[in-house]
């Protein structure tokens, strides 16, 4: 062998990367919390409830999805969310990443780098130019080998913690893209 390790777990192949639906809501917001919980944990313990139970409660999330002012991505294996992307809705030709979380099991399979590249296409079928993202410092890596620009850290900002600004242009940032829905209506009124 060539010294390629096998890593546990399914294959990518047999993973599924999609916008989610209402259906998956029930199964999603417990893997949302569960991720909350365990995989940011350098939020403390009361950061991490302030979110649950305000900006992101059960609630709240699920009329921002229904709304379609958010946009939700999720990896599925079998009939189980193994990881997630939750997006705001592309605004003047700019996506804007909110949370990132692939379940532990199935890190290290290209989960994380589906979504962001689904949401990649997306953005640019919306009419944007460019995504943005904030990270905590242990993700620079992550986000550099994927073609994201480190453009600056913002210290102590939200809840006290260090956070690093990330953007990754796609394509021309043109008004015919960005503005494609108001000038459709637009034209259509005359």
């Amino acid at each position: 062998m060539s010294g390629v390790q096998s890593l546990p777990g399914p294959p990518m192949k047999d993973i599924t990367i999609r916008k989610a639906i209402s259906t998956d809501f029930d199964k999603f917001f417990p893997f949302f919390k569960k991720s909350i919980q365990k995989q940011f944990s350098h939020y403390t313990q009361n950061v991490q409830a302030f979110y649950l139970d305000t900006d992101y409660s059960e609630n709240f999330l699920k009329k921002e999805l229904q709304a379609k002012r958010e946009i939700l991505y999720i990896a599925v294996y079998e009939t189980t969310i193994t990881g997630f992307l939750l997006t705001k809705k592309v605004y003047g030709g700019v996506g804007y990443a909110i949370w990132l979380a692939v379940d532990p099991e199935f890190q290290k399979h290209g989960c994380a780098s589906s979504l962001l590249a689904k949401w990649e296409n997306d953005t640019v079928e919306a009419g944007g130019h460019v995504i943005q993202l904030w990270t905590s410092k242990n993700n620079i890596p992550f986000y550099e080998n994927r073609g994201f620009t480190l453009m600056g850290e913002f210290p102590k900002s939200w809840f006290g913690l260090d956070d690093y600004f990330f953007y990754k242009p796609l394509a021309p940032a043109e008004e015919k893209n960005y503005l494609r829905e108001y000038l459709a209506k637009k034209k259509s009124k005359k």
